[in-house]
């Protein structure tokens, strides 16, 4: 089922950097490759049937798998110098998202979940697409996840990250794959004994191994602020307590 109308939206007053998160630009990357992945019966039908027809099969992944980590915009006035164009960009970095920051008791001023598109893969499993955002008093943070669950088959996780602190001249962005068979989890005994617990996408995250990882900054500035620079305390968050910090203009959720 896909939400046509849900979608994220974060905007960046100062720098006119919009951050969105949109049903239709993640089905435009959706993998449109053949998909090798079987349902676990498979092997007893396509035995009984002629090589012709075993030939026949779906030329698009079934699975609904999409590398999106968010549509980024920031306008670009006529006539903007280069370092105009540098706001909104994306540079590689080593830096890391400090997962232990996010575990830190803070007051928690806004949380959503938004689902993107969600399927069960004719009964053969599940596959979907969801962000979540949380604006905390010094920082927010969003994790777009891609979850996909062939049954007896294979899992699969794709997490965009993104952390942004208060008064930093950048936005985190952390991409991460992790994947593996139902057999190499059995194998490395990993599996859980009740098997509903696969339909958690926060369980199987925390058995699949780590298969790919990216990070990269989003850059609202062409230079860092200075030391001496103060956040602004206003927003037009709807229905978000006073408080926020300007970094964080206005997020808009539509479902």
């Amino acid at each position: 089922m896909v939400f046509g109308h849900s979608a994220l939206e974060l905007a960046h007053e100062q720098s006119g950097v919009v951050l969105k998160f949109l049903v239709r630009d993640a089905l435009r990357e959706w993998k449109h490759d053949h998909s090798s992945l079987k349902v676990a019966y498979s092997h007893q039908w396509t035995s009984q049937r002629s090589s012709e027809a075993r030939k026949v099969g779906p030329d698009y992944d079934w699975t609904f798998t999409t590398e999106y980590k968010g549509t980024i915009s920031a306008p670009v006035a006529e006539g903007a110098d280069a370092a105009s164009a540098v706001v909104g960009s994306l540079v590689e970095t080593e830096e890391k998202i400090d997962l232990d920051r996010l575990r830190v008791p803070e007051p928690m001023l806004f949380f959503d979940e938004v689902v993107l598109f969600e399927d069960e893969l004719a009964d053969n499993g599940d596959s979907f697409l969801s962000v979540k955002v949380r604006v905390m008093p010094s920082y927010f943070y969003v994790l777009l996840r891609f979850h996909m669950r062939v049954d007896d088959v294979t899992m699969r996780i794709h997490d965009t990250r993104i952390f942004h602190e208060y008064g930093s001249s950048h936005l985190l962005r952390e991409y991460q794959t992790r994947e593996a068979t139902y057999q190499q989890l059995a194998q490395q005994g990993k599996m859980p004994s009740d098997l509903s617990q696969l339909t958690d996408s926060n369980f199987v995250w925390t058995i699949l191994p780590l298969t790919g990882s990216t990070t990269h900054k989003i850059l609202l500035s062409a230079a860092a602020p200075s030391a001496s620079a103060t956040p602004s305390t206003t927003t037009d968050v709807a229905s978000a307590p006073e408080g926020l910090d300007k970094d964080l203009a206005h997020l808009t959720i539509s479902s």
